[in-house]
């Protein structure tokens, strides 16, 4: 285990995750033009209306989670640290 700046152990396998939305926030920019940048990025698909993660996306760390408000549905977490 490392330890960071707080003294805190960490790992370098486990970052931060964050929903689309706070990602969207921390790139100061909307939902759908963060959609935008994550399919032109290659970590999303969108098919059918539906976005997938795709294998860049979880290469990068990315997860896919069952969403409780949209059957059927993802919602993703990102890296904190996701460059687009």
């Amino acid at each position: 285990p490392l330890t960071n700046q707080n003294g805190l152990i960490t790992d370098l396998n486990t970052n931060s995750k964050l929903t689309s939305t706070n990602l969207a926030k921390n790139h100061k920019t909307d939902l759908l033009s963060l959609y935008k940048k994550l399919i032109e990025a290659g970590y999303l698909m969108d098919v059918e209306g539906k976005y997938i993660l795709t294998d860049a996306g979880i290469a990068a760390g990315a997860e896919a989670k069952p969403n409780r408000y949209k059957k059927g549905e993802n919602y993703f977490l990102w890296p904190d640290n996701l460059a687009l």
